[in-house]
């Protein structure tokens, strides 16, 4: 009866060593975003304030992150382009973020897809908006540490009367030999950042 009360308290010890929480290493980890548009695109990166990553049997299981949205910087421009993106960035417009410093990304589920590969679904929270997102992540625990990248594509919706938008206005005329012309007209939102 001995070996057996062995076997399971191992098995015990084992079982709750399997679970880990890893917590985010502020100064090793980065989001780097970046913004596409008819024109060109944009990134740089923000601060993660804070973050965990749980782990079972070397499994992701759950994570969340917590971001410091006023840390934003423009990394593509410099000078005075970057400061202007900057501070539109942080406007009203765009993060809002004199009221809304921080975003989350909070786990709702995830599914291994492979060794290492997961596929997550978490609720996004920005400016106080939550939405659901999936999108594919590599995890690995390696000792202490985890090592990892995750990609999130999404759409943000951006006014078409924010500060700083152009409206191109083109007028396109077809003159036939014969007299006859066509006319079409059509206006396009641009983004000049």
């Amino acid at each position: 009866m001995k070996s057996i009360l062995s076997i399971v308290s191992a098995f015990i010890i084992s079982f709750s060593l399997s679970a880990q929480t890893f917590n985010v290493s502020k100064d090793n980890s980065t989001i780097d975003w970046k913004a596409a548009k008819v024109s060109g695109e944009h990134f740089g990166k923000v601060n993660i304030k804070s973050g965990s990553l749980k782990f079972k049997n070397d499994l992701l299981t759950s994570g969340e992150f917590t971001v410091d949205m006023p840390t934003i910087t423009v990394e593509n421009i410099q000078g005075e382009w970057a400061d202007k993106l900057k501070g539109h960035l942080n406007s009203e417009d765009f993060f809002s973020t004199a009221k809304f410093k921080e975003a989350k990304l909070v786990t709702k589920s995830v599914k291994s897809t492979g060794t290492n590969q997961y596929e997550v679904t978490a609720n996004l929270t920005i400016k106080g908006i939550t939405k659901e997102v999936v999108f594919p992540a590599s995890l690995s625990v390696e000792g202490n540490n985890v090592q990892g990248k995750a990609s999130i594509k999404e759409s943000l919706a951006i006014s078409k009367n924010a500060p700083g938008m152009l409206t191109a206005q083109f007028l396109v005329r077809a003159f036939e030999t014969g007299g006859d012309f066509s006319m079409d007209a059509f206006s396009k939102t641009y983004a000049p950042f």
